[in-house]
């Protein structure tokens, strides 16, 4: 197939074929948006062949499209076209906030599902505009219903981080809630044996610690329990970045307050992560061990009477630390 083929027409299509009309079509409807307004967009034929191929091509994704089957090979071919439309599927998803919440919705399931399924398909597809794309979605996603439009790229970028942290702050539950999945991905998912993931994690290490600082110090409830919860699971991961962390006594001191807070449930994963402390072999000189030693009879009587409704199995765990 001919790059930037397209396949209008009334001849039978193959679902390749199909994705390539949906893509195109989406591309000219927004272009006719942005040229003669909404209504008037939607009322043309370009707003007409929009509709009908999105409709066959969520059709074609659950299973209910009488043309084109939901087989595996169909599924590939459809996410293997993208690639032959590279500038196209850019447009889509970077002006994706112009189009109809229900039919953003749609777009949103569309590649989900694909990326769900070919990861690396859709990975090449978006690459050559990943920093273009990712950034467009991240600027938009306080618009209205642009919570429900999840990130496709998991691209590590510190960048990207910082911005995607802010918004799990945010005081509106489905922002802060979908940001942080996404930010999470970029830590958690698919990242064993992940070479390149590794070497950014080295390489930017007090960026990322700080990124979780400032979640860790916010005053937003799900904000502060989920990033310490995925700190301690990235540190669990990476001894490198573990071992960076537990030597800083600044640090120590933020986990030691944040352990005590009136919430049971940031007490806990706050304790977690003061384990790390207790737990990871450090330099006898080194400036959170010395405050460790110092502060040694406290902590231990405190791990002793932590939290007992959980099973006080802790004092146990951390014998040796006296």
């Amino acid at each position: 197939m001919k790059k930037n083929q397209t396949h209008f027409g009334k001849v039978k299509k193959t679902a390749e074929q199909n994705m390539n009309c949906f893509i195109v079509s989406s591309c000219s409807y927004l272009k006719c948006k942005q040229s003669i307004g909404k209504q008037a967009a939607s009322d043309s034929k370009y707003g007409k062949k929009f509709n009908k191929y999105l409709q066959r091509i969520s059709q074609v994704m659950d299973g209910t499209c009488k043309k084109i089957s939901n087989t595996p090979e169909n599924l590939y071919k459809m996410a293997a076209e993208l690639n032959n439309l590279v500038e196209q599927v850019a447009f889509v998803l970077i002006n994706v906030d112009q189009f109809e919440l229900e039919d953003r919705k749609t777009i949103q399931s569309i590649f989900t599902e694909l990326n769900n399924n070919f990861p690396d398909i859709i990975e090449a597809a978006l690459y050559p505009r990943r920093t273009d794309i990712v950034h467009s979605l991240i600027s938009k996603y306080t618009q209205a219903g642009m919570a429900v439009f999840k990130l496709i790229d998991s691209m590590s970028n510190i960048e990207t981080i910082k911005k995607l942290s802010q918004l799990v702050t945010t005081a509106d539950f489905n922002i802060s809630s979908d940001s942080f999945e996404t930010f999470k991905e970029l830590f958690l998912q698919k990242r064993e044996g992940d070479e390149g993931f590794v070497k950014f994690l080295h390489e930017n290490q007090e960026e990322i610690l700080q990124v979780f600082d400032y979640l860790e110090q916010d005053e937003n409830y799900f904000a502060k329990r989920e990033g310490l919860k995925t700190l301690y699971q990235l540190l669990k991961l990476h001894q490198k970045i573990r071992e960076y962390y537990v030597a800083s006594k600044d640090r120590l001191k933020i986990i030691m307050n944040t352990v005590i807070n009136e919430n049971k449930g940031i007490q806990y994963e706050a304790f977690l992560l003061l384990s790390l402390f207790l737990l990871v072999n450090q330099q006898a000189d080194s400036e959170s061990t010395v405050i460790l030693i110092k502060n040694r009879d406290m902590l231990f009587k405190f791990i002793g009477e932590f939290q007992p409704e959980r099973g006080n199995t802790y004092s146990v765990e951390f014998i040796h630390f006296r």
